[in-house]
Order: structure tokens, then C-alpha cells, then sequence
């Protein structure tokens, strides 16, 4: 699978306005107001006031990108991915409405292969405003408040909700391009899922990995899904499933230390490890990992479709329900050792996300 990234030479405005001006992908309304000097640091004395009134209307992001045709030739489906929509739009690609968003916490996916063209693709979002969205499902059902410290309707939108306000937090809903855009070129088929299983024995000496895949076939026009599922014990109708498909699933696993320790190409069965290296929480022990590398082959050419890369650790995690002077116990165990366990709450860093960083993380921690 082929992968194009549409993360630059964005610009937006608001709607109603002109001119376009430069924005920032991924990134957001907000942010894009701060960099162009249209807005003022809404943490400083009342700013929020003013900036939650921008969040009253409406804007637009566009962009406009060239594609290869070959690369179009090639695949037997284009997919337009955004990782991150904040969060009520419209999508249109040359003209053509894609669909409508709702969720900020999701992945959206468009196939637009008949819809690319070599040069000048358009590519237009366009944000409603999330204050006039709660307002209105305010009005709908008045019953539903929430908490006194956010704003009116706040639960009926699919958004992080302490945008809208909270004891500690500010009113600041932003909007906008939140995560990464790409082109992802399809052949024959992708992953939509890979997930690991451990099967465990009793004294931790042995453990067997089962592959739980999920699988979708490029759209000959018409989408058509198929759920591929490998247990503990292989499921035959499935493998007959995948030689159906043209398809194998190879499976590569690789020791902490890069040593390989397995690979299969049929991976029907359960892959076992013996005398694995187990993770520990930090305190209790090491934290090794084991890379798997799953890798989706359509048998014709022997051509690589997708790869699934994971870093796991292995260990088992339960919870101690025991008899106690209290009643019953409830601890976590791992590995079978009970881990004392508490914390705090970590409140969100910014409600403009985009000035979220990992060095910024780790300072606050």
C-alpha cells in the first residue's frame, strides 16, 4: 500500500470572508487565528469571551493537490483518510460531496478513485459551528445539562467535552484539521484490524500468539467486507475464506533484543514462544518487546498488500477479587504479582490541541 501525505499548503477562512490565508494541517481554527494575528491569546484575562464568539461561525479549509496517474493506474482503489475531523463538516472532493462528519474521535474513510484527476484536485471542508450545533440540540432537549460549569447541550455532540468548559478549563470549542490527511493507493486488499492474542500456561513458561485480522477488499465499484478471524483453535471456513481472496497472511516475529524468532506465512495456527521474556510494570521488573510484524499478500505476484507492525508486551494482567476485613480486595495482578496501584487526574494540557507535544508532556509530568 502506497501512501501520499495532504498535510501541507492548506489555507482557510472564515465563511462570508475573503481572503483565504494560510493554515496549518493538522492543526485548527483557532490556531490558524493565532498565527495570522487575528486573535489573542484567549488564556489571557477575557480573551475567551472573544474567542468563543469566533466559534460561532462557520469556516472552510481548502487545498488543491496533483496526482500521479500511474499511481492511480496502479491501484485497484484510492482511499482519502482523515485520521481527524473536529468535528461537524461537510467533505467535497472536485465538486462532489464526500459525506458528513460528526465524530472528532474517529477515523474517517472516502474512496475517490473515480473522482481524482491528474492536476488541480480540490479538496473543501467546511466546519459548522459547534456552539450553534449544542444550542440548537439544547433547545431540542432541555433536560440534558451536563454540569453546570459547561456550556448548554455540550453531551450531544461527539467532541472532547471539556472544550465546552469545566471547573478547571475554560469555554473554548475549537475546530478544524486535528490529525493527519493522506491518499492510501489499495491493492486487492487492507487491514482494518490486527490484533494479538496471548494464551498463556499456568507457569508463565509458554505462551502461544493468535492473529485476529480484519479485512477489506478494494471496492470493485461496490464495497465488499469480509471479516477474517483466526482463534485459538483456526477456524477452517475462514483459511478457505483467504484462498478464496487470493490472499495469505505472513506473520514475522521478532525478539526484544531484533533476534527473529519466528516466521510464518500461513498463520492459521497458534505461533508459540517459549520461555519468553515478560514485561513488568515500571518498578516491578523490565520492560522488554517483541516486534510482529503481520504482513497481507495477495498469492498472485506475491505483492505485499498491507503491513501491520506492533510492539508488544508479553504478561498476563487480571484482577485479584479476594476475601478481606473489608469485604473483597480488587487488584490488579500481572504476571500473577498483585501491583499496588493509584494516581491522579491529568487534566488535557490546551483546548488548542495543536500546541500539544511530547516535550511538553513529559516537562508537565
Amino acid at each position: 500500500m502506497r501512501r501520499i501525505e495532504l498535510n501541507t499548503e492548506w489555507k482557510m477562512r472564515m465563511v462570508g470572508e475573503e481572503p483565504f490565508f494560510p493554515a496549518t494541517v493538522p492543526g485548527s481554527v483557532y490556531q490558524d487565528l493565532l498565527d495570522q494575528g487575528r486573535m489573542e491569546d484567549p488564556y489571557y484575562r477575557d480573551n475567551e469571551d472573544a474567542a468563543l464568539e469566533f466559534m460561532k461561525h462557520e469556516f472552510e479549509y481548502r487545498k488543491q493537490f496533483d496526482v500521479d496517474l500511474t499511481q492511480i493506474s496502479e491501484a485497484d482503489e484510492v482511499i482519502l483518510r482523515f485520521h481527524g475531523i473536529d468535528t461537524i463538516a461537510e467533505i467535497l472532493l472536485n465538486g462532489i460531496l464526500l459525506g458528513q462528519t460528526a465524530n472528532m474521535h474517529r477515523i474517517y474513510d472516502y474512496s475517490i478513485t473515480e473522482l481524482l484527476k491528474e492536476h488541480e484536485n480540490e479538496l473543501v471542508i467546511k466546519f459548522a459551528s459547534p456552539v450553534e450545533f449544542v444550542a440548537k440540540e439544547f433547545e431540542k432537549d432541555p433536560a440534558i445539562l451536563g454540569t453546570e460549569d459547561c456550556t448548554r447541550g455540550f453531551p450531544k455532540i461527539r467532541k472532547a467535552h471539556y472544550m465546552f468548559g469545566w471547573d478547571w478549563g475554560p469555554r473554548l470549542p475549537d475546530a478544524g484539521i486535528w490529525k493527519p490527511v493522506e491518499l492510501l493507493f489499495i491493492q486487492k486488499a487492507r487491514f482494518t484490524k490486527v490484533y494479538i492474542h496471548q494464551s498463556w500456561d499456568d507457569n508463565l513458561e509458554h505462551v502461544q500468539l493468535c492473529v485476529d485480522a480484519r479485512v477489506l477488499l478494494a471496492q470493485d465499484k461496490q464495497a465488499k467486507q469480509s471479516k477474517i478471524e483466526h482463534q485459538r483453535a483456526a477456524k477452517e471456513a475462514d483459511w478457505k475464506l483467504y484462498d478464496e481472496m487470493g490472499l495469505a497472511v505472513k506473520v514475522t516475529i521478532l525478539a526484544p533484543d531484533g533476534r527473529t524468532l519466528c516466521e510464518k506465512v500461513d498463520a492459521s495456527e497458534p505461533i508459540p514462544i517459549h520461555s519468553p521474556e515478560l514485561w513488568w510494570p515500571h518498578g516491578y521488573g523490565k520492560q522488554p518487546l517483541y516486534t510482529i510484524i503481520t504482513e497481507l499478500v495477495a498469492q498472485e505476484g506475491d505483492v505485499v498488500c498491507d503491513v501491520c507492525t506492533k510492539r508488544i508486551g508479553l504478561r498476563t494482567m487480571t484482577m485479584s477479587r479476594e476475601k478481606d476485613a473489608y469485604g473483597e480486595e480488587f487488584a490488579h495482578m500481572v504476571n500473577g504479582v498483585k501491583i499496588f496501584a493509584m494516581g491522579a487526574d491529568y487534566i488535557p494540557e490546551d483546548n488548542i490541541l495543536h500546541r500539544m507535544n511530547g516535550a511538553r508532556t513529559r516537562k508537565l509530568l
